[in-house]
């Protein structure tokens, strides 16, 4: 008995009583098994439809993250730059995926390394764009499938709450009637119920527990092929820092300012020398003319000096000679006034020297004015010279190009008369043959028509003296008749030759007469065409002749004109280019001093504007960096 009641324990807690009466399924409305396989059923529908779809995304994303490795299989860093555009061309064969690419390759900056080379760079980190919301949108964050376990697990506490309402329902109704057999069958019913409810929360929980695990190893993995993905490309395109940017950007103002200082002193250097160059000559021109103004001038003091040392000697000799006194006084006011006068006349000479200087000065800078103006007039001559030459070049090209027309032309009539000619000469070895061959036959049939009056007259005779001998020789005529009937169709065909040899001849002299006719208007017309081809051809050499000598005649009057012209403005340029440089050299001191001063203004404002972008650069990665802490 306890073995019985041992078996009947172990039936009471088989793990087979998890596992719902799917047959009972057709009795579902009226049956605790059928509704509880319903719920069942139900539950696992559930989870095998949102199971399918979360494998569908696992592998769309795994499909994604493997094109991308694709894409960058065979690339390296040092051919990044060469390869870049053969990487978005490959991209761009998938409609789908490249959207994200070309966006990832608009933040690439290239840049050169000290090496010489070139290499991309990144301004944002691979996870801006490659994570799992833009990879696997459908599987990771997917609030549809990370409320499935939570359907799972309402379906089944629902399963569980329909089971107990109804088993409480059936114990309810069979309390009422107060009979101990119904009462039992209401427990039983009530313990029916409360198995159904329990087991479908079972099926529930265990569901929903196995579909968040695979969920999340899906999820899982296709995070890690991510990560992957964003070292890969993390390590082909390294980060490009602003703190880099503003080294580099230290570093290229450190370089330009070396730059522009090494371009002062070249600046400074040429611009010496060419100073040098123009006002060397002429510094040396006017050093020459003061000194030897300046020797004159101290010639003139020298000779003044010594006229008043002669002076105060005769005046002292004259004072210590009381006799000769008065006459001394005298000689040396005299003398005074000679020495103030010489002094007037040099000092009139020195502002005459320098209102000299002044007036040459300015001439010179009318001249290089004058100079200026008549070198502008030059180059307007030479270019109007030249655009004469142009123009004759054309009328050469003109005449070239027309002298070709004419030649073809002459060719071409050549080449038209030359078979006209051949004809006619064929024609003419034609019509000699038709006359022989018409006088060898002419010969023939002039003796033939002799010969036939001959025998026609034989004939007669012999007629007459057969009809005077008709009656004596009857049978001499009946012999002979059979020979004149032979005779008379031999003359007969005689006869018919000779009038189809006429008929020949005759139309043999009328093709002839025609042929005659025929010929006079072609060699009319070959006479026509030769004295025109003749006319043609004089009249093209006189044209080609007149115009090779009015050509000749324009080439040298041009030459000469422009030989006289450029000698003429060379040496006029050759006088007045050493007063131009002058005025030169003054305009590229001011042109240089402007451009240096516009260099430096460009310099610093490109200098603030770079210090701007920083700043914004800057407020970006803070606004960037900003947005990552709060999304973390």
């Amino acid at each position: 008995m306890n073995s019985a009641t041992g078996q009947q324990i172990s039936d009471a807690f088989s793990w087979g009583n998890l596992i719902p009466n799917f047959p009972a399924l057709a009795d579902w409305r009226s049956s605790a098994d059928g509704l509880t396989a319903a719920f069942v059923l139900f539950i696992l529908v559930i989870f095998a439809y949102f199971l399918v779809l979360a494998g569908i995304k696992w592998l769309a994303a795994r499909r994604h993250i493997r094109f991308y490795e694709k894409l960058l299989q065979d690339i390296n860093a040092n051919n990044l730059v060469q390869n870049r555009e053969e990487l978005k061309q490959r991209a761009k064969k998938m409609e789908a995926y490249a959207g994200l690419w070309q966006e990832f390759d608009e933040t690439l900056v290239c840049y050169e390394v000290p090496g010489g080379s070139r290499r991309l760079c990144n301004t944002y980190d691979a996870e801006q764009f490659f994570n799992a919301a833009t990879l696997s949108h459908g599987l990771s964050g997917n609030r549809l499938l990370a409320a499935v376990p939570a359907f799972l697990t309402a379906v089944g506490v629902i399963g569980t709450f329909v089971g107990l309402t109804l088993g409480m329902e059936a114990l309810k109704l069979n309390q009422s009637t107060g009979n101990s057999a119904e009462l039992s069958q209401g427990i039983r019913d009530m313990i029916s119920g409360a198995a159904m409810a329990f087991l479908t929360s079972v099926w529930g929980v265990i569901s929903s527990l196995l579909f968040n695990f695979i969920e999340k190893l899906m999820e899982r993995s296709v995070i890690r092929l991510i990560t992957r993905l964003q070292n890969r490309i993390d390590f082909l395109f390294p980060r490009f820092s602003p703190d880099e940017c503003l080294i580099k950007i230290a570093e290229s103002n450190a370089v330009s300012q070396q730059t522009l200082q090494g371009l002062a002193e070249q600046i400074g250097n040429r611009f010496q020398e060419t100073l040098n160059n123009i006002m060397g000559p002429t510094m040396n021109a006017l050093t020459s003319e003061m000194g030897s103004l300046i020797a004159g001038q101290s010639e003139q003091s020298k000779q003044i000096h010594e006229n008043l040392a002669g002076l105060l000697q005769q005046f002292s000799e004259a004072a210590s000679g009381s006799a000769a006194a008065g006459q001394g006084l005298q000689q040396s006011s005299e003398q005074m006034q000679a020495a103030s006068t010489e002094l007037g006349k040099m000092a009139r000479a020195m502002q005459n020297a320098m209102e000299t200087l002044e007036t040459s000065v300015g001439s010179a800078a009318a001249q290089t004015a004058d100079v200026a103006v008549k070198n502008h007039e030059a180059s307007e001559n030479l270019q109007s010279y030249l655009n004469s030459y142009q123009q004759l070049a054309g009328q050469f090209d003109t005449i070239a190009a027309n002298l070709d027309a004419a030649t073809t032309r002459a060719n071409s009539f050549i080449a038209t008369v030359a078979p006209l000619v051949d004809k006619s000469e064929q024609m003419n070895r034609q019509l000699a043959d038709l006359l022989l061959k018409f006088g060898s036959v002419a010969v023939p049939l002039d003796s033939a028509g002799k010969n036939l009056a001959a025998s026609s007259r034989q004939m007669l005779d012999g007629a007459t003296q057969l009809g005077q001998m008709s009656a004596a020789l009857q049978t001499a005529t009946d012999k002979l008749s059979g020979d004149i009937g032979r005779a008379a169709d031999i003359t007969a065909g005689v006869s018919e030759q000779n009038s189809r040899t006429s008929n020949t001849l005759k139309e043999s002299l009328a093709s002839y007469q025609n042929l005659t006719k025929e010929i006079e208007p072609v060699f009319a017309t070959l006479k026509e065409a030769t004295e025109h081809a003749e006319r043609g051809l004089t009249s093209v050499r006189d044209n080609l002749q007149q115009c090779g000598d009015t050509i000749k005649r324009n080439v040298a009057d041009l030459d000469i004109q422009l030989r006289k012209t450029l000698e003429a403005h060379i040496q006029t340029v050759d006088e007045q280019v050493g007063r131009l440089l002058t005025g030169y050299a003054e305009q590229v001191q001011n042109q240089t001093s402007a451009r240096l001063e516009q260099w430096n203004q460009q310099t610093a404002n490109y200098t603030d504007s770079m210090t701007r972008a920083v700043q914004a650069l800057n407020g970006v990665v803070d606004e960037i960096e900003g947005k990552v802490g709060a999304r973390a």
